[in-house]
């Protein structure tokens, strides 16, 4: 970088002109490289959630490549412990690579009585809200026979106790080996 022919002080090269990470805030980096230098967080310096502890790791490992630790993040955050909305974790697991929390997240939006709103589409993005739509309507509708005739019922939607599984991994086009869990006993490589 600061071989290149720059017009002035090249970016990085005194304290007067730092190097700037557009859209990376002070405290991800800071728990980035707690992360990569240091290998843990610091007890007293760690966040209130696993969330807020984690997060920022996945969201910079991911976005430099830096894949052993993006796994060991990924690794630290799971999906039970994450208290967000089903939506917010589909748009999380996809956009940052969380394969682990993919198929719960889906499954959780699949089985919710409520239809997908305006809020999950805003978050979700309308390819992904569409992949999570025809998961949701994968489920068989009940009839129920009066006099011979095919009857449909209306009124809320109950697939609380459904599986989704089977066609989550067929819409999103998942392998098994991507929706086995991590074991955890592979070397790190930090």
């Amino acid at each position: 970088m600061f071989s290149l022919p720059v017009a002035g002080e090249a970016e990085g090269s005194c304290d007067s002109n730092p190097i700037r990470l557009e859209g990376i805030t002070k405290t991800e980096f800071k728990r980035f490289l707690q992360v990569l230098l240091l290998g843990a967080f610091e007890e007293a310096a760690a966040p209130d959630s696993v969330f807020d502890m984690w997060f920022p790791v996945v969201k910079l490992a991911r976005m430099w490549e830096f894949d052993a630790i993006h796994k060991r993040a990924v690794q630290n955050m799971p999906y039970e412990r994450i208290s967000r909305p089903s939506a917010e974790k589909v748009g999380l697991a996809v956009h940052y690579d969380i394969q682990p929390w993919l198929l719960p997240a889906v499954n959780e939006l699949a089985r919710r009585k409520e239809p997908l709103e305006n809020d999950d589409l805003a978050v979700l993005g309308p390819e992904l809200a569409l992949k999570v739509a025809a998961v949701r309507e994968s489920l068989a509708v009940s009839r129920s026979h009066y006099k011979g005739t095919p009857r449909l019922t209306s009124g809320l939607r109950d697939a609380s106790m459904v599986d989704f599984t089977s066609v989550i991994k067929s819409v999103f086009q998942l392998s098994d080996k991507v929706c086995a869990p991590e074991t955890g006993d592979e070397e790190s490589g930090i």
